[in-house]
């Protein structure tokens, strides 16, 4: 796997020895370094299960037709759902996906579905997606992406074995920690006013679209679970209304990495959709 350029050693040793294990878990989520790095890794992954020659090669030949299929992308037991960095995932397309999954292995020993960008997940995507991941059949193996795994629900996070392979990708490690965005946040959920904080992003694109990516976590919670770390204010909205802002905001983190004006954007966004 020393191929992954970027990969750290650690994580590289981690993931190896969980791939030549006897076991595999059912449902992974690997998370850190770069989208591009997340997505060659799971191919690597797969090519380490599928390979012809994995008793010779264990990491993959590359060279056989199982590697060869994948590196096309054209292998029948590798399902790979591409979703773009700020597109939503919406219930029609999990369950596209989940339903390919339900086909049994063709020409490997496992199947296996990739969610590229998979806390793109809307609540009623996410919601739908519970029961795949819970019982997603024999020889399925179930891998989603994301740069953190505190995206996730709850629900999907604590079915899943978390593996990282290093710190996030630049375009989120200049923002500030999630704990700090919470504390931040809590300041206008309690006092409507609005967070010096967010004024850094003038300076900070990236510091914005972490305030936004934070905001999509706790609507997309509160929406599907009722539960968020701001109880209080996310109360004062039904379900659905809560889901309609979370799109909103993945919207709005689209348009954060396209346009100029991004900090005049976020706060029309605090004032016309959570004031």
């Amino acid at each position: 796997m020393t191929n992954v350029k970027g990969a750290y050693p650690e994580a590289e040793r981690r993931i190896r020895e969980w791939l030549q294990g006897t076991r595999l878990h059912h449902a992974v989520i690997l998370s850190g370094g770069h989208d591009e790095r997340r997505k060659e890794l799971a191919l690597e992954m797969a090519k380490s299960l599928f390979c012809e020659k994995r008793k010779i090669e264990p990491l993959g030949c590359n060279k056989c037709s199982a590697c060869l299929r994948l590196t096309g992308g054209n292998h029948p037991d590798y399902v790979f759902f591409d979703s773009k960095a700020t597109d939503i995932i919406r219930i029609e397309q999990i369950r596209q996906f989940c339903g390919e999954m339900e086909i049994a292995p063709v020409n490997a020993p496992y199947k296996i579905g990739v969610l590229h960008h998979a806390d793109r997940m809307n609540p009623s995507a996410a919601n739908a997606f519970l029961k795949t991941l819970e019982e997603p059949g024999e020889q399925r193996l179930l891998w989603l992406l994301a740069a953190q795994p505190n995206a996730f629900l709850p629900t999907i996070r604590s079915r899943c074995l978390e593996m990282s392979i290093g710190p996030v990708s630049e375009e989120v490690g200049a923002a500030e920690s999630v704990a700090e965005l919470a504390e931040a946040f809590s300041e206008w959920a309690d006092h409507g006013r609005m967070p010096e904080a967010l004024h850094d992003v003038e300076k900070d694109r990236e510091k914005g679209i972490a305030w936004v990516r934070y905001l999509q976590t706790e609507l997309r919670n509160a929406a599907v679970t009722g539960k968020s770390n701001h109880p209080k204010f996310f109360s004062r909205w039904p379900a659905y209304d809560l889901t309609n802002k979370f799109e909103k905001a993945v919207e709005l983190e689209g348009r954060l990495r396209s346009q100029a004006n991004y900090a005049l954007m976020i706060e029309v966004f605090f004032r016309t959709e959570l004031s």
